[in-house]
């Protein structure tokens, strides 16, 4: 799972997110009415799962994610219920959806545009294919030579009516001298 919906996750489950409650309670707000359909809120779970304008967005999700009911349950309680029943993708997917509702919910409040329910599924949906061919690269191997790391992968031989450069440079920053190799095979 990506960083950022990691963080987001951690705060959601941990109820620090900068909501309308928590920034009533510090007195940065003077209402509790939701930025998106006006109703007077006060908890994590309405901005994340139970405003009408997210309802839509869940229910156009994988189907695990689509017949979930919070029913008094806190946003943490959802999301490790979740992890618990679910596969790491529908989890990954819960995350990415969630963090992508609530940057919507700050372009709302913060610069007055509104991002369309299938937009946020576009979006979501470009996200999770980037981190599934992020997790389908060659494998890296870590080697260790006299006491630094060095990353290494496994040189493949490029397709017919192609070439592959490899390059690699130093630098010697007390003679300042750089040296830059480069091999290219077909």
């Amino acid at each position: 799972m990506p960083n950022a919906e990691k963080l987001f996750l951690w705060k959601a489950c941990n109820d620090i997110l900068p909501t309308k409650l928590n920034l009533f309670r510090k007195k940065v707000v003077e209402d509790l009415d939701c930025p998106i359909c006006l109703h007077q809120v006060k908890i994590i779970e309405h901005a994340l799962w139970e405003c009408e304008s997210v309802e839509y967005v869940w229910g156009l999700c994988s189907m695990k994610l689509q017949k979930r009911n919070i029913n008094n349950q806190t946003f943490r309680d959802l999301f490790l219920s979740l992890l618990d029943e679910a596969e790491d993708e529908v989890s990954i997917e819960m995350a990415v959806v969630a963090w992508r509702l609530w940057k919507r919910r700050n372009e709302v409040t913060f610069q007055k545009e509104f991002t369309s329910p299938t937009t946020i599924l576009k979006q979501a949906n470009q996200k999770l294919q980037d981190i599934r061919l992020l997790h389908h690269k060659p494998p890296v191997t870590l080697e260790i030579q006299r006491g630094a790391a060095v990353y290494s992968e496994q040189w493949q031989t490029p397709p017919n009516d192609f070439y592959k450069i490899n390059w690699d440079a130093a630098i010697d920053h007390k003679r300042c001298r750089v040296g830059i190799g480069t091999i290219i095979r077909n």
